[in-house]
């Protein structure tokens, strides 16, 4: 009590070698007690504050729905973890070992609220990608179903020395022939 106003303060205990008993510890005030309840301080509001990522986790989810809901419909079993690969690799150009990282910072965990780790996020990319019959599934459900329909996709790296491309990054090619 101090001033006719009873206050709460977080403690604990700590053993000091000089001492034959444990010796109290204030962490810091929690609030003033009232009989309505108790009035939280500043320091223990800010505490509750979250702060996330939102617009890039918005774009992702909502301004995307259609391919949302192909990825769910192909591929329900991982649809929120390759979410997050997408969420990751576009915004931070993140290796799988950050992805958790991120994405615990992004209004899209709240969104789609799975749990992510690097090593059950590569056991399932490597599922996915034996997949392959699902995977055209879900590539084609993207292009009309007028006969003789194709989409291709090239995926070959292209050996680039501009300077002004804020992509390029140095590395090999297929046959491990080493460029700047």
């Amino acid at each position: 009590m101090y001033n006719g106003k009873y206050y709460l303060y977080a403690i604990t205990s700590k053993r000091v070698k000089e001492k034959s008993y444990p010796v109290k510890v204030t962490l810091g005030i929690i609030g003033r007690i009232t009989p309505e309840g108790i009035i939280y301080s500043k320091q223990e509001m800010l505490k509750k504050i979250k702060i996330r990522e939102y617009g890039l986790s918005h774009w992702i989810f909502h301004e995307n729905k259609d391919i949302c809901e192909k990825l769910q419909k192909h591929f329900n079993w991982f649809w929120k973890e390759i979410l997050t690969g997408v969420y990751n690799r576009i915004g931070y150009c993140a290796p799988i070992k950050r992805y958790q990282f991120h994405y615990e910072n992004s209004y899209l965990k709240e969104i789609i609220g799975c749990s992510i780790n690097r090593n059950t996020f590569s056991k399932g990319l490597e599922k996915l990608g034996l997949q392959r019959g699902e995977i055209s599934e879900y590539m084609k459900s993207f292009i009309d179903n007028k006969e003789n329909s194709y989409a291709l996709i090239d995926m070959t790296s292209i050996i680039n020395q501009s300077k002004d491309i804020g992509i390029n990054h140095i590395g090999y090619n297929g046959e491990k022939s080493y460029k700047p």
